[in-house]
């Protein structure tokens, strides 16, 4: 992923295999569970008694995860780096988020936060309920403040995307019982 300034856009790469990450190319094998051996039955017979759960799970039933004999990964065939696409759901590095020129600027609205700001986050960087505690700061106080908590996390590319479009500000929206953290053109 890379910031291009002339066409003020994210440029789309490739990454790294996410089906054997962090294990670059091995994902575990998998072994007949030891405790019941392969029937799923508990020690008197109970069917589904394993104690071990081997029946309960996505991976072959009546086994379980051996990581002492990791294999190559099915997806990539153990060779992990730049097998997959960037998407819009991949986070955007803190290097490339300080690259992008962002205008920020407080906008301060006269309501309670609603139900998405509080609960969701839909729309949002992200959002906080302090009880009133940022409406009474300064604009320049809460610029400074929220600018090192934006550059600090690690946000998805989508975020900054408003209809396919990067967003050119961050709107930090003050209300009276909290904030938000958005994007906009």
């Amino acid at each position: 992923m890379q910031y291009d300034r002339e066409l003020h856009a994210i440029v789309l790469g490739m990454k790294d295999c996410t089906r054997c990450y962090p294990n670059k190319g091995k994902v575990c094998s998998y072994k007949v569970c030891p405790e019941c051996n392969g029937t799923g039955l508990g020690k008197r017979g109970k069917k589904g008694g394993c104690r071990n759960s081997c029946f309960k799970t996505i991976i072959p039933l009546y086994h379980v995860v051996d990581w002492d004999n990791p294999v190559n990964c099915h997806e990539c065939g153990g060779n992990y780096q730049n097998q997959a696409n960037e998407n819009d759901c991949d986070s955007v590095s803190r290097e490339i988020v300080r690259e992008i020129p962002f205008k920020f600027e407080v906008v301060r609205l006269a309501r309670e936060n609603n139900w998405n700001e509080n609960y969701l986050g839909c729309g949002c960087f992200y959002s906080c309920q302090d009880y009133g505690r940022t409406v009474s700061q300064t604009d320049k106080v809460i610029l400074s403040k929220l600018q090192d908590d934006f550059y600090k996390g690690s946000h998805q590319l989508t975020k900054f995307l408003i209809n396919g479009q990067l967003c050119t500000k961050i709107l930090f929206v003050v209300t009276t019982d909290g904030y938000s953290v958005r994007a906009s053109l």
